[in-house]
């Protein structure tokens, strides 16, 4: 198992029912150069500080 795949196993378990979450983490998943990987996770971590916020 690589080490992008436990991330994004775990990544998925912190939202599981939200649709906006699991297409961030399709779009990390599917993300193949060092750029999508960065701005991916930009997202993430935006999107996930926004949902605490709240």
């Amino acid at each position: 198992m690589s080490k992008n795949t436990l991330i994004l196993q775990q990544l998925e378990q912190l939202v599981p029912n939200n649709p906006q979450w699991y297409e961030l983490c399709q779009a990390y998943k599917n993300a193949v150069t060092l750029q999508a990987l960065v701005l991916t996770a930009w997202r993430l971590g935006l999107w996930l500080a926004r949902t605490m916020v709240r």
